[in-house]
């Protein structure tokens, strides 16, 4: 009897040739936990190392609680039926053990605050040298220590899985305590020698390094240990990590001031002097300040760079709080500058959709207006959509006015309020939407992983994603142009996380799939066939794993009319997918009775039928408005073969395509789409006649219409 798998093999074979019992229960149990963290990004002897550290703290109970109320949920999101690939967020192996374990915890706790202000790459590099730096008089045999690479897997993970607490609202807090003390103006102003935001948050590595273990000893020792802090930067880090998350009482003092202000009700455990950056230090203190050790800066170690996040909600304001001079926490609505500085942002948005047809089309002016309100973060403020276009003003407003266009085009908005993006506004050569939100996404992470970002459907950092729509394979006319969707949640096949999803190797354009009418006649009122050449088409995933990603192919395979013998496949991938739509015109039902199901259509007058993979061997008079149609057949894979066929004449032959494209669905007369179609044709020449389309100047007048 033949085995029904490769696996029953393996069994069979543990008969023939027994091992003994290689590990007992308790082994495997530990062995199944390291497996896990693995396929997750981390490792167990990383986090045993952390825990060894940061785990002798305790946290705060009141911040125990929230904290724990807020990761301990997990959920699992599908991207597709045919896609064994699902989102995974909230609570995976390192944050479940945490819940079960003081120790790992708080080292959970810990790290997700640090993972959460710093840019995570220079955390792993800095990190690792403190850790080296707390061990260099330790005999050989303790030397042991995890290095950057382990560092980073399991910094990422708990990053990952600690996403749904908002370390911003305790920020926010702090932000707001300075803002009531007056002697704290300078440290909040970007005028002043500390600098407001980012540099503010940095921290120097001897300040972390002196963390490791000061905190420890001023939270074990509290009546006996003091910890004293000079420093320029960082401080509103060290508050919420002395005082909000280890409950400690820290009294924040301008250098050369009397003035103070203190977190906490308690005495005073950590004193933090804002002070110019050579008299940095960090010391502690016993009960009769007398020194106990002291670390100084060595200037030739670089600063620990803070990645400053804000919330999707409320990202404009950022902005024009910072472009005004105002306080963080500053109403925008009330400022009549702020105000006027927002509706110029809007009325850029509708010059640029109205000379962007392949954009404008997609965007109405009550869907601008709705964007616009979450961007700057109220519901209530009121904008006018009339197209508008200034120069002047401040520097930033053009880039933050494609933001809000990008913005428009997330399907899912209400729902990310919390998506965590970086406040730059640097968005380089970002072509389209999803460009544009996956570089505030990845924030300083961009460099690492740029040479990807051209073909990956779906992006995922700081434990949120976002993604194509053309995710689940529906029908083309269901994709949105441009469409995108952002939820919480990594990547994960079969337990094992990634950060990424690419197109794989794609092929060229389907070269059976034509019409009945050969390419060499133009006809008049011709009649269509459907299905010619193809019987029928199916659609397939490949998933492939590679260091930081999975490879997704997309496989349409057809049969022609030879049956199994006329097999063949063509490759793409959901972005390439995407691109397609984003030529698209999608025409609903309308008014008049669409066609009969069948075999076979007839196109109205002025309509001809081509092949437009040939159009440009083709001689034609410029003043005759062609039409040229594909075939799209009955079932979905059908219909994106026509597409991609499409896809493929624009990329390779003929650009003037580009915005061109009609694509009906069954609700939909063959009339209506034709007088679309040749109304997109005069369009476009009204762009060329008047130079508003700056990339071309002539071009011939046609569309293509997919029915």
């Amino acid at each position: 009897m033949p085995l029904e798998s490769q696996f029953s093999l393996s069994v069979e074979l543990t008969k023939l040739v027994p091992l003994g019992p290689v590990i007992d229960s308790a082994g495997r149990g530990i062995l199944q936990l390291a497996r896990n963290l693995r396929k997750s990004g981390s490792d167990i002897t990383v986090e045993e190392d952390l825990a060894a550290v940061f785990g002798r703290n305790r946290i705060d109970p009141r911040f125990d609680s929230t904290f724990r109320t807020a990761v301990k949920e997990s959920t699992v999101h599908q991207l597709g039926a045919l896609l064994d690939v699902v989102l995974e967020a909230g609570a995976g192996p390192t944050v479940l053990r945490s819940l079960r374990d003081r120790a790992y915890f708080s080292t959970v706790v810990q790290l997700s605050l640090l993972t959460w202000a710093y840019d995570i790459y220079p955390l792993a590099t800095q990190l690792a040298r403190a850790l080296e730096r707390r061990l260099e008089k330790a005999p050989l045999d303790q030397k042991d220590y995890p290095g950057y690479n382990a560092l980073l897997g399991s910094l990422m993970a708990c990053r990952e899985q600690t996403a749904g607490f908002q370390w911003h609202l305790i920020f926010q807090a702090v932000e707001r305590s300075l803002e009531t003390d007056a002697s704290f103006k300078d440290i909040r102003t970007p005028r002043s020698h500390i600098d407001h935001g980012e540099l503010s948050e940095a921290l120097q590595v001897d300040v972390l390094q002196g963390c490791l273990d000061m905190l420890t000893s001023v939270q074990t020792l509290s009546e006996d240990r003091f910890l004293h802090i000079r420093t320029s930067r960082g401080f509103k880090t060290l508050i919420v990590w002395a005082h909000h998350v280890l409950g400690l009482t820290v009294c924040l003092q301008p250098s050369g001031s009397d003035d103070t202000v203190t977190f906490g009700d308690g005495d005073v455990n950590v004193f933090v002097v804002v002070c110019p950056e050579p008299e940095a230090s960090v010391c502690l203190l016993d009960g009769g300040s007398q020194e106990v050790f002291r670390i100084s800066p060595s200037h030739d170690d670089p600063i620990l760079t803070a990645e400053q996040r804000v919330p999707a909600f409320g990202f404009g304001c950022h902005f024009i709080r910072r472009w005004h001079d105002m306080a963080p926490s500053a109403d925008v609505a009330a400022d009549g500058g702020a105000r006027q500085t927002m509706q110029s942002i809007v009325s850029h948005c509708a010059w640029s959709l109205e000379v962007n047809p392949r954009l404008g089309h997609r965007v109405s002016p009550s869907l601008l207006r709705n964007t616009a309100m979450f961007i700057f973060g109220n519901p209530a403020l009121e904008f006018e959509t009339t197209p508008g276009y200034t120069r002047g003003g401040f520097s930033g407003e053009a880039a933050l006015s494609r933001v809000l266009l990008a913005y428009t085009q997330i399907e899912n908005l209400e729902k990310c309020k919390e998506l965590p993006l970086t406040p730059q506004l640097d968005l380089g050569i970002a072509s389209d939407s999803f460009q544009v939100i996956s570089r505030l996404l990845l924030g300083c992470a961009l460099e690492e992983y740029l040479h990807i970002l051209q073909r990956a459907s779906l992006i995922s950092w700081c434990g949120w994603s976002l993604y194509v729509g053309t995710f689940g394979l529906p029908n083309p006319t269901q994709v949105s142009a441009g469409g995108m969707f952002v939820v919480p949640g990594v990547p994960s096949r079969g337990g094992e996380r990634k950060r990424f999803i690419v197109d794989g190797p794609s092929t060229s354009s389907p070269v059976g799939f034509r019409a009945s009418v050969p390419p060499s006649s133009i006809t008049s009122r011709p009649v269509v066939h459907y299905n010619a050449y193809v019987r029928d088409a199916k659609l397939r995933l490949l998933v492939g794993t590679f260091k930081d990603s999975f490879e997704v192919t997309v496989r349409i395979l057809t049969t022609g009319e030879g049956g199994d013998q006329d097999v063949r496949r063509w490759d793409t991938g959901l972005r390439t997918m995407q691109d397609v739509c984003a030529l698209l015109h999608v025409l609903g039902e309308c008014e008049h009775a669409p066609p009969e199901p069948g075999n076979s259509v007839q196109l109205p007058e002025s309509c001809s039928l081509y092949d437009p993979r040939h159009v440009k061997d083709t001689k034609y008079p410029a003043e005759v408005d062609w039409v040229f149609t594909l075939l799209a057949p009955g079932n979905t894979a059908k219909q994106w073969l026509a597409l991609y066929d499409v896809h493929c004449a624009v990329s390779f032959e003929q650009s003037d395509f580009t915005n061109n494209v009609v694509l009906r669905d069954g609700k939909c007369c063959i009339d209506c789409a034709a007088s679309t179609a040749r109304r997109l044709i005069a369009e476009r020449q009204v762009q060329l006649n008047t130079g508003r389309d700056p990339g071309s100047t002539s071009g011939p007048r046609y569309a293509v219409l997919v029915l």
